[in-house]
């Protein structure tokens, strides 16, 4: 008699457990296609960033433009810090933060800023939806620089908002030794 009860009270914990870990996976799932969806991406989630070699590297130093292309001097240094930097974000969603007239006409004159351009299309594992991005630009030394932002863009324009690095200091090592910054 109390082994058929203890069976009895196993099928009844397991009965009342079932549906629960079914709601449970089914909200997982709804939550997964929703970023899917949201952000065109069905790795947004995921911590590892893909990596991408940019065709060429444009450090805007207050005025002097010097660009880095495959085979330069100084280009497999940055583009091996600019693999490390952007592999981790701290955050998810973009920050909301623009880039206006008046801070690319800085950026051209005064600041110094680095602009990644990339042969193709990139996307990062994040919930922001990303569409034919092809440029990125990092402001180094000037308005929004030592928060570790990436501003995104294309040819025509920039996004409205940036990601943030988690560790910018692989880039301003390499950008110290070419000797942009202290």
């Amino acid at each position: 008699m109390a082994r058929k009860q203890q069976s009895h009270d196993t099928r009844h914990a397991s009965s009342v457990l079932q549906p629960f870990l079914i709601l449970i996976g089914a909200f997982l799932l709804i939550a997964y296609l929703v970023g899917a969806l949201n952000s065109g991406n069905w790795l947004w989630f995921s911590p590892v960033q893909p990596d991408y070699e940019p065709s060429r590297i444009l450090v805007r130093d207050r005025g002097q433009n010097v660009e880095y292309r495959p085979g330069d001097p100084g280009f497999s240094e940055l583009a091996a810090a600019l693999d490390v930097v952007l592999a981790d974000f701290t955050n998810a969603d973009l920050v909301p933060l623009g880039l206006s007239d008046v801070t690319m006409q800085e950026y051209q004159e005064t600041a110094v800023v680095m602009e990644v351009f990339y042969p193709g299309s990139i996307r990062f594992n994040t919930p922001v939806r990303m569409r034919n991005l092809d440029r990125l630009l990092i402001p180094i030394e000037g308005r929004h620089a030592g928060k570790g932002y990436v501003f995104l863009g294309n040819e025509t324009r920039w996004l409205s908002g940036a990601l943030v690095m988690a560790n910018p200091e692989p880039l301003m090592d390499a950008l110290r030794g070419l000797g942009y910054i202290q």
